[in-house]
């Protein structure tokens, strides 16, 4: 399982998920285990005994900022109804 943790000045970010603050003691348990080369526990949950593939993206420069999702319009064929 791969999982792509973002660090951010105001907390850090799993997989594009919500913003997690530095603060939470689960999430500074979290950013603990990480730093002794441990799996949290919660990803341990998560990926049920598979081999975890975590990359990091430091982005302590900047604020997390929730991104907007991009609105893509139907692209597939029409068909008209009736006879």
């Amino acid at each position: 399982v791969q999982i792509l943790l973002k660090l951010w000045k105001n907390g850090f970010s799993l997989d594009d998920g919500e913003l997690r603050t530095y603060t939470d003691p689960t999430n500074a348990e979290f950013l603990e285990s990480i730093g002794k080369g441990e799996i949290p526990v919660e990803l341990q949950k998560l990926v049920h005994g598979n081999q975890v593939s975590l990359d990091m993206e430091d982005h302590r420069s900047e604020e997390y900022l929730k991104h907007k999702l991009k609105f893509k319009a139907f692209s597939g064929d029409g068909q008209k109804l009736g006879r």
